[in-house]
């Protein structure tokens, strides 16, 4: 006889996790290369003001294809190591 018994797994409701990835899901990189041709980029860095955006739409970082709330959090978005790996 073994001193350990079977692990045990860790199951759960698998489906809301499922939804939770896919709600959160960042572009891919193809995706990203198409907005970073020239028309599109000009189109995605001047957008007009949309309030339901974080930060109006005005503070957009082109390569994650994140919104941010205001000019501070972008600049230290484009110093972290987040954007530095995309």
């Amino acid at each position: 006889m073994t001193r350990y018994g079977r692990k045990k797994t860790h199951k759960g409701y698998t489906a809301s996790h499922k939804k939770d990835k896919t709600k959160r899901r960042a572009k891919d990189i193809d995706q990203i290369h198409v907005d970073m041709q020239p028309e599109n980029a000009e189109k995605l860095l001047n957008q007009e003001v949309d309030y339901d955006m974080p930060g109006d739409a005005q503070f957009y970082c082109l390569h994650c294809a994140r919104y941010f709330m205001d000019k501070n959090s972008l600049n230290d978005h484009l110093k972290s190591k987040n954007h530095k790996r995309r």
